[in-house]
């Protein structure tokens, strides 16, 4: 997998301020419900997602930098099946791009992960020794009504722990829910203000543990929005290639900056995220 593509996709910014608060109560049950029947409209998630592991820029020189990522569907490509269009190969592409050296994928990602569920992934990483870990988690704790203090309280726990084994971490928030089609008015209204309450108190806990937080919503949650056909895949609730070409493009400054290999006077060459 050493090869990189040249496809070149603008992840454009939009910054929603302030936090929304709701009263949470029988509202997460509704969600919950929503988003069962969304889930049946858009049909299980058995069709397998392709599998990124390898080494990318293979022929450059150095040791490869180890790459582990953890967390949901949007971590690990679901709809993708070709190996090189997952977030993944995206940022591994991008990131031998920056520092010059090869780098090393191992992904444990899985669809309808939750925060809780990042320990065993973890456990069946760790062997990896990662240099850095990218997590992308906190959808699946929303849709299944899990509180948010819990779900933050799982991801610290996760991010304490690879820290302690010298790995950088950098976290891509809860993203904005609000953007799913499939979920029906109001409730994709109620959707948007969890998965922001989420996402809020996640990027407080992220760096109070030593990681680095990405705030997917702000990044993306405005493009999702207008351009659905664009940026979701063909079920409307998964992102498309250029979605997740967009949020490797909002990760990959991070993840760079985290190892001290970004250069603020060169920035890369976006094109290169793109597997």
């Amino acid at each position: 997998m050493s090869r990189m593509r040249g496809t070149r996709v603008l992840a454009a910014a939009a910054y929603y301020a302030g936090g929304v608060g709701v009263g949470v109560g029988g509202l997460v049950g509704l969600v919950k419900l929503e988003a069962y029947l969304a889930r049946r409209t858009i049909g299980p998630a058995d069709d397998g997602t392709a599998d990124p592991d390898g080494v990318y820029a293979a022929e450059l020189p150095g040791e490869p930098i180890r790459m582990l990522l953890i967390g949901d569907s949007s971590a690990a490509g679901y709809g993708m099946v070709d190996p090189l269009d997952t977030p993944a190969a995206m940022l591994a592409s991008g990131l031998a791009h920056i520092a010059h050296r090869p780098v090393r994928v191992c992904s444990r990602a899985a669809v309808g992960a939750r925060s809780a569920g990042l320990d065993r992934q973890i456990d069946r990483g760790l062997a990896e020794h990662p240099d850095v870990t990218i997590i992308v988690v906190g959808a699946n704790d929303v849709t299944h009504g899990v509180r948010p203090v819990d779900a933050v309280h799982d991801l610290v726990a996760s991010i304490r722990r690879l820290r302690e084994t010298g790995s950088q971490v950098v976290v891509g928030t809860c993203p904005d829910l609000g953007t799913i089609r499939p979920l029906a008015p109001p409730l994709r209204q109620i959707a948007r203000q969890l998965s922001r309450r989420l996402a809020a108190a996640q990027t407080g806990a992220v760096i109070a543990a030593g990681g680095h937080a990405v705030s997917l919503r702000d990044v993306l949650a405005m493009p999702f929005l207008l351009t659905p056909g664009e940026l979701f895949g063909d079920d409307r609730f998964h992102p498309s290639l250029t979605g997740y070409a967009g949020i490797a493009t909002a990760m990959l400054p991070v993840v760079a900056r985290a190892l001290g290999v970004w250069d603020d006077d060169e920035p890369v060459d976006l094109a290169t995220v793109s597997a």
